[in-house]
């Protein structure tokens, strides 16, 4: 239910922006109209007046304001139209408490449906899948049953056998749920089907739901013992009463002709829905219409025709079935309001068979055969239909002659039918057709009916007799609500719980406490409750579901909270009707486990909400509540149909009881940093400043920044994301870099350490933000396995495997949600460069010269912005998802092409290419959207020239990457020297030896290069010892490295002189240039730049405790 303030916001709504939502209207001066909805009435004869909010159709005699419009066209409930009409008008709608129990018997509710829905298709698949000499196409071809109303009405086939369904819901795992459902029976031990070779007719509500089956035999005189009908046996899924079969197919189309067919069985339906009545109904056999049955037609039309077979009378003249069951349907729909006429079709007929022979039709120009027949056949219905009332009288007088006792009888028994109507003037007007009819008199049939409204009155007082007492003998304070008593078994006064006990009632605790909402977590549920005290003060509480399992639990939660208690007196029964009744009446709220992108639609920071493109900020008790449209059921989706209808989400870190924690006693501490804050700046402007500070290396940062943000997206159709890997010495700026991508989304967060991060922080890091980027600083290559797999299994979203406390070997996986940027001195070679081909690289040289005056101020500013938080960003961004899930896999196929085309003779990896494809498709489709500070050309090109050269460093060997690192070991531990074993120089040119006889080539370098110089050989002898002292290490020979060499683009070739300290000789010639542009080597270095690991080992000093404890010692 939602509260009267929604309801009166609803009622206030716009008449004509909710009736122009459903038909087409027209402005005629002050006033609207359209054509009616309900007649074929072709001038607009339904008026709008904006004034008094209100409508009414002058054609079908029916007005009322926007709800009632709703009720009328589209058949819904009040709660139904309320709905509708707030999601047009965009009306926030507050949902009262919806019970627990209530919640939980609509969830498993739901899930029944999904199995009979299942259950139902494959009767369905089954029944097409028969030969034509099969028994139930047989019967369908004698009925001239179509294909489409095979389809429209779900028909099916439940094969002989017994194991047909059976073996279905034991493979699901749902043999309990089928039981409940009625589609399998158990007994002595055995699971088997409960339909068997029957034609089979899924019976659904208004909703589409399929709540039963009714299934036909053959007409195989071996069969005649059973029952030709069976239903679906009664239970939680089905009961006759509640259900009309076809009504969910019919509703709007009695809507439309403003009467309804009531026939009897399925076939009844079938045939008159595919003969032009589309409007006809069933309550499935001849069994009396209920009531709820009758209140569910009197939500789409206010006439009934009961349309019964007329199977003729017995040998005593008595009626048959089908006209005894109209006799008792006439009493049931005039107590509901309805207006009741009877056809009679001529005998042995029924509802199906005069359908089909009917033939009293012409074909107007421009209609169908079936439309003709249609109109013709409704209005022979209407014309051929009599007065109910009088219909029944007459048969009464017929049958009774003229027998004194039959006629009294007879008159009681019109009297009890002219008692149900509830219309004075109605009423008074039949009592004197009807008196006429039986030949007596109107005041005889009233003296009568006096008589049953007595005993009425007799009946509703003594339901109504309740032993209240008085309130102040009973014990309880003045204006106590003594019916909660008799609801809950105990009241709520003040802010004091009363219990009854032997005598009178008594204080039962010192404090009050009301059922907020139930938030459902991943693995833990928490109840929020406020907590009044005696004082008045108020607490918001969320209690455990542990807390509520006994008395003693509960008391100690109440405990820790403060001095709060239950009186001495309250015993364990009386608790357990207070703990029933908490927890009733809790609305379910779902906690928001991940922020960012959230597969629900929406996209969370701690302290908001974007959804639908509007920002909903948490109240109070950090719940927000979405409008979500209602979910649209179809067969090839029925998996994803929605098993809870919750709606409200909760962002604990908003909650007031940990909006104001102190530090470190706050749980939600890291939440606080996806906080949304609004930028000072537009996007644009955020992306100008990036290139101004960081030039080449902005447009992977802005393009990995966008990409992340739907990083989902391209997970669910690729299923990779790729990791940006920023490399460079200490000082060259990287994390700098990194802090100004990542601000765009968090606000100060600092990256994580993993030298000094725990395992479990760093899980919980990576999984609980969502289509965002985490920074992960000092990686190295030895860092533990499990750290390792974690951070290579993000590239396809996993992280870590978890064991599961579940006694079995079952295990789980740890999701990593987020983009990924790692910071290192060095690229990894790990696991044969497993983590470098799977990342966009950025390698960072530390400069040489300090910051220009201007180059500082546009540091400045961009951390200035950063300061005051730019996330409110990210909302801009997020209303172009919908164009980038639409666009992204065409225009990742096109640019597929174009690199490929591009890169064709040339040396890269397919990965690496993918890999930036990645960041380029974002860039492509919202190019004509913002101004970013680069051409299209611009990206492309650096992007292309990016995958040769990341493509020709991951092709480079794990050992060879071993070399390198070992030379700048055996530097960083002085074993050695430049201008010893290697010299870096400038030089204006260089002689690089060619083929054995061939002269040597020239290569003009003009001072502007810088080439490393190695004596290969005398360095090789110092790397081939340290290698040998490393267990499990192997030592690359010379020529080896010689043809590793040759292979990369940073190899010049071997000189034949060159001149060291002590020495000239031979060396090759390296562009070292490039290799420290990609990170592969960095020979120029200060002492002080040295890791302290690297110093430890060599000087034998301690390496600190903190810095090794995450690794297991593993350096």
């Amino acid at each position: 239910m939602y509260s009267e303030s929604s309801i009166d916001d609803v009622r206030n709504a716009n008449v004509v922006d909710v009736i122009k939502h459903y038909i087409d209207v027209k402005k005629q001066g002050s006033h609207w109209f359209a054509k009616s909805p309900w007649t074929s009435d072709k001038t607009a004869s339904l008026a709008i007046n904006p004034a008094k909010n209100n409508w009414y159709d002058y054609s079908a005699q029916k007005g009322g304001d926007a709800i009632h419009f709703v009720r009328e066209h589209k058949g819904f409930t009040f709660i139904e139209s309320v709905k509708a009409i707030a999601d047009i008008c965009g009306i926030l709608l507050i949902e009262e408490k919806v019970s627990e129990d209530e919640q939980r018997k609509r969830s498993y509710r739901q899930e029944l449906f999904d199995l009979t829905k299942g259950v139902s298709s494959k009767y369905h698949k089954e029944l097409t899948k028969l030969s034509d000499d099969h028994w139930v196409k047989a019967m369908l071809s004698e009925r001239e049953m179509s294909e489409q109303t095979v389809a429209d009405f779900q028909i099916g086939y439940a094969p002989a056998g017994f194991k047909f369904v059976t073996d279905f819901v034991i493979e699901k795992a749902k043999v309990e749920q089928a039981k409940t459902a009625g589609i399998v029976k158990q007994k002595e031990g055995r699971t088997f089907d409960f339909f068997v070779d029957r034609l089979i007719f899924p019976i659904q509500d208004l909703q589409g739901n399929i709540v039963g089956f009714g299934g036909r035999r053959s007409n195989d005189p071996s069969r005649d013992k059973e029952p030709k009908y069976m239903n679906s046996a009664e239970g939680e899924m089905y009961q006759k009463q509640n259900v009309l079969y076809g009504l969910y197919q019919a509703r709007t189309f009695i809507h439309k002709f403003g009467f309804v067919n009531l026939v009897e069985g399925y076939t009844d339906v079938t045939g008159m829905h595919q003969n032009g009545c589309p409007n006809t109904v069933a309550n499935c056999g001849t069994a009396p219409l209920s009531p709820q049955q009758a209140k569910m037609l009197q939500r789409f039309s206010n006439h009934v025709i009961l349309c019964r077979d007329n199977d003729g009378v017995d040998a005593d003249g008595n009626d048959k079935a089908g006209l005894k069951a109209a006799m008792r349907d006439i009493n049931t729909c005039l107590a509901e309001g309805f207006k009741v006429s009877v056809m009679i079709f001529p005998e042995g007929e029924d509802p199906d068979s005069f359908s089909r022979q009917f033939s009293d039709f012409q074909i107007e120009r421009e209609q169908t055969e079936i439309e003709a027949k249609g109109l013709a056949f409704r209005k022979h219905i209407v014309e051929h239909s009599r007065d109910a009332i009088l219909w029944k009288t007459e048969k009464l007088k017929i049958k009774a002659a003229n027998d004194p006792h039959a006629i009294s009888d007879a008159v009681k028994e019109v009297c009890e039918m002219l008692f149900e109507i509830k219309d004075d003037i109605k009423r008074n007007r039949y009592i004197v057709d009807c008196a006429k009819l039986m030949k007596s008199t109107p005041k005889e049939f009233r003296d009568i009916m006096k008589s049953f409204v007595a005993k009425a009155e007799e009946k509703s007082k003594k339901a109504k007799n309740l032993d209240e007492g008085n309130a102040d003998t009973m014990g309880l304070p003045a204006g106590a609500d003594f019916t909660q008593f008799l609801s809950t078994g105990f009241v709520t006064h003040g802010n004091y719980i009363w219990f009854r006990g032997r005598e009178k009632f008594f204080q039962g605790t010192n404090f009050r406490l009301t059922p907020l909402f139930f938030i459902k977590g991943q693995q833990e549920h928490k109840r929020l409750c406020e907590i009044v005290f005696e004082n008045g003060k108020r607490r918001i509480v969320d209690f455990d579901v542990e807390d509520f399992v006994q008395m003693s639990k509960f008391e100690s939660k109440l405990l820790k909270i403060d001095s709060l208690f239950f009186m001495p007196d309250v015993d364990v029964k009386q608790f357990k009707l207070f703990k029933n009744n908490v927890l009733k009446n809790f609305i379910i709220a779902n906690e928001v486990k991940t922020l960012g992108w959230n597969d629900d639609g929406f996209f969370a920071f701690s302290n908001l909400i974007l959804h639908n493109r509007m920002m909903k900020e948490p109240n109070n008790y950090g719940i927000v509540k979405l409008d979500f449209p209602e979910p649209e059921v179809v067969a090839e989706e029925a998996e994803k149909i929605y098993l809870d209808e919750v709606d409200h989400y909760y962002l604990p870190s908003s909650s007031i009881m940990y909006k104001h924690a102190k530090e470190g006693d706050d749980p939600y501490e890291n939440d606080r940093y996806f906080v949304y804050k609004k930028a000072p700046v537009s996007f644009n402007d955020w992306m100008g400043q990036m290139h101004k500070v960081y030039d080449s290396h902005a447009t992977v940062g802005i393009a990995f920044a966008l990409a992340s943000l739907f990083k989902d997206l391209f997970m669910k159709k690729y299923d990779f994301f790729p990791l940006l890997f920023l490399t460079g010495e200490k000082g060259s700026g990287k994390t700098i870099f990194s802090d100004s991508v990542v601000s765009l989304f968090t606000f100060n967060q600092k990256s994580f350490d993993l030298n000094s991060g725990t395992q479990v922080a760093f899980s919980r890091r990576l999984a609980r933000l969502k289509n965002a980027p985490t920074a992960l600083e000092e990686y190295h290559d030895n860092l533990s396995d499990h750290i390792f797999q974690s951070i290579k299994g993000s590239y396809n979203g996993f992280g870590r495997e978890l064991g599961k406390a579940t006694g079995d070997n079952r295990t789980s996986t740890t999701k990593v949600n987020c983009s990924l940027i790692l910071l290192s001195q060095y690229l990894s070679s790990r696991d044969d460069n497993s983590l470098t081909s799977r990342s966009v690289i950025c390698h960072f040289i530390k400069p040489q010269n300090p910051y220009t005056e201007e180059q500082a101020d546009n540091l400045m500013r961009l951390k200035q912005w950063q300061k005051q938080g730019l996330s409110s960003l990210l909302c801009d961004l997020m209303q172009y998802r919908e164009l980038i899930e639409k666009e992204m896999n065409t225009v990742f196929v096109q640019l597929t092409n174009e690199l490929k085309a591009d890169l064709r003779g040339k040396d890269y990896q397919e990965r690496m290419m993918q890999n930036y494809l990645v960041l380029l498709v974002p860039i492509k489709i919202l190019q004509d959207h913002f101004t970013f500070p680069f051409t299209w050309s611009q990206i492309y090109n650096q992007f292309k020239n990016a995958i040769l050269d990341s493509s020709d460093l991951i092709v480079e060997s794990e050992g060879l990457a071993e070399f390198w690192r070992t030379i700048e070991f055996l530097l960083d531990t002085r074993r050695i020297s430049d201008g010893d074993q290697f010299k870096i120089d400038s030089p204006i040119s260089i002689k690089v030896q060619t083929r054995k006889g061939e002269a040597d080539r020239e290569v003009q370098l003009y001072g502007q290069t810088k080439v490393l110089f190695l004596r290969l050989n005398v360095l090789h002898q110092a790397y081939h010892k340290e290698i040998s002292t490393r267990q499990g290490a192997e030592v690359i020979g010379e020529g080896t490295l010689k043809n590793y060499f040759r292979s990369k683009k940073y190899f010049l070739g071997s000189v034949k002189s060159m001149r060291f300290k002590d020495t000239s000789t031979s060396a090759y010639a390296f562009d070292y240039g490039m290799m420290e542009q990609l990170g592969v080597l960095n020979l120029v270095r200060e002492m002080e730049d040295v890791p302290k690991e690297t110093k430890a080992q060599h000087f034998n000093e301690p390496i600190p405790a903190g810095d090794n404890e995450l690794f297991g010692g593993q350096m």
